[in-house]
């Protein structure tokens, strides 16, 4: 997995060994480490969203401010931007591998993110099985039946678009479950726009012990929706502030899982 064609840095001749550790992938990133000096729990990927479009440095911005959260919580964090299609899944892995350079063998590495970031975090979790755990927050898990799903034509066309057609089903990380060691979990809501709930239970059923959690319609914004007083095309706000204690302890569990077994 560490073959040179994955990484983003240049790579010499095979006379030439590698580096002891892999470079910093050339694309702006944003480290944060825990407050108040403690030693971190894990790290986490965070990863955002849009469409497999590529870099956008808003997107950056707003999943380092989302990161901050998780540093109060005693995660160290690493925010990264991608390119686009499926070097979007070539620079998660070059910045996983760049990363576990940085923090050493026995640190826990998780991977998060919101829609294209929560399938980019379940790819990495497909070919790279060493990662502890993954937080998918209505990210799509199958993207060949998103052309049959109710509501799933926009996140179709924008996944044709970044992998092509003929390949779908190597991109569909529900389709790729056998692969995946990382501990998982999947936040989904009911009134989703772009990304189908279907997609959740797609991915529970193919990998049995992923968490799924469904949110039902309220007032809340999440992901692909805006929410707002007196709606109901966001996410109800008891649900959701449980499903957000809920990530805390999954997080906790994962990554305590991941080091007794390392």
């Amino acid at each position: 997995m560490l073959a040179c064609a994955a990484t983003l840095a240049a790579c010499g001749s095979s006379s030439h060994p590698a580096p002891k550790h892999p470079p910093k992938p050339p694309l702006p990133a944003i480290w944060g480490q825990p407050t108040g000096g403690q030693r971190p729990h894990a790290l986490l990927l965070m990863i955002h969203g849009g469409g497999w479009l590529g870099k956008s440095a808003a997107a950056l911005k707003a999943q380092a401010a989302i990161a901050v959260a998780y540093q109060r919580l005693g995660y160290e964090t690493l925010t990264f931007d991608y390119r686009a299609g499926k070097q979007s899944v070539q620079d998660a892995q070059a910045f996983y591998r760049y990363a576990r350079g940085q923090v050493g063998p026995h640190l826990p590495i998780c991977a998060l993110g919101p829609s294209a970031g929560g399938h980019i975090s379940l790819m990495l979790a497909v070919r790279d099985p060493d990662l502890a755990c993954v937080v998918d927050f209505a990210g799509p898990t199958n993207l060949v039946s998103l052309a049959h799903q109710t509501g799933g034509q926009t996140a179709y066309r924008l996944a044709v678009k970044a992998f092509g057609a003929r390949q779908l089903a190597a991109y569909s990380p529900a389709l790729q479950a056998k692969a995946i060691r990382a501990k998982v979990m999947l936040v989904f809501a009911q009134t989703d726009p772009i990304v189908p709930v279907a997609q959740g239970p797609d991915m529970s059923h193919a990998l049995p012990g992923a968490q799924l959690i469904v949110l039902p319609p309220g007032p809340v914004g999440f992901v692909h929706t805006a929410g707002g007083p007196g709606t109901t095309n966001g996410v109800a706000v008891t649900p959701y502030q449980q499903s957000l204690a809920a990530e805390t302890a999954f997080l906790a569990n994962a990554t305590s899982a991941w080091q007794r077994q390392h």
